[in-house]
């Protein structure tokens, strides 16, 4: 009996500070806990998924594997600093669909990023799905985000509250893909031409491994 009410009071405090909490001289938060819910049917909207009691806690760093429903994140996130500009980012840039809700007015708001979202139409010219979010110091706000990929579902949430320097970091990161995905393209039309002049089929297996 007692080691039954240790859990159901062990149970509260877990679920008692599921806030994400913004401290006085936060610049990066990581590694927390998000609360989450998988819509297999990629049916329900904002208005279902508010009445749904999230049950379930992942890590900021999450890894799904292969999903073929919506992934849904409850962040509720309590600020204690002095800032109220924020910038909520999303390191993969591999999501379909990566849509933000926010309440406003008792109507929900909906910024959308991902493959589906032109990079001029985002908050932030960047290969990675990232919005901006404001939150009164000293007062809590919930989001929501909604995820959909044809592929693996991984990747991680961070928050953060410098704005020059985070688009100075993605502009870098911006670069780094540039850069690989023009190696890439080198190698296959190196091997394309090893192929046309020696006429050995390796070269051509090579340069199919490189494109999928």
């Amino acid at each position: 009996m007692f080691f039954r009410f240790f859990l159901i009071l062990l149970s509260f405090f877990y679920f008692g500070h599921a806030d994400i909490i913004v401290q006085k001289d936060t610049e990066k938060l990581e590694n927390f806990s998000i609360e989450y819910f998988y819509d297999d049917s990629r049916e329900l909207s904002i208005e279902d998924i508010e009445k749904i009691e999230f049950t379930e806690k992942v890590p900021s760093q999450f890894a799904f594997g292969y999903k073929k429903g919506n992934s849904w994140f409850k962040l509720k996130i309590k600020n204690k600093s002095q800032f109220k500009e924020f910038i909520l980012y999303l390191n993969e840039p591999f999501f379909e669909e990566v849509n933000l809700f926010e309440s406003q007015k008792n109507s929900w708001i909906k910024r959308s990023s991902g493959l589906s979202v032109n990079l001029n139409n985002r908050d932030i010219y960047d290969i990675n799905p990232l919005f901006f979010i404001n939150i009164e110091p000293k007062s809590t706000k919930t989001f929501y985000i909604q995820t959909y990929a044809k592929f693996a579902q991984f990747g991680e949430f961070q928050l953060l509250n410098k704005k020059a320097l985070v688009v100075q970091k993605r502009l870098i990161n911006t670069s780094l893909y540039t850069l690989f995905l023009g190696a890439l393209i080198f190698i296959i039309i190196f091997n394309m031409f090893l192929y046309i002049t020696i006429k050995d089929v390796i070269y051509l297996y090579y340069v199919s491994y490189i494109f999928f």
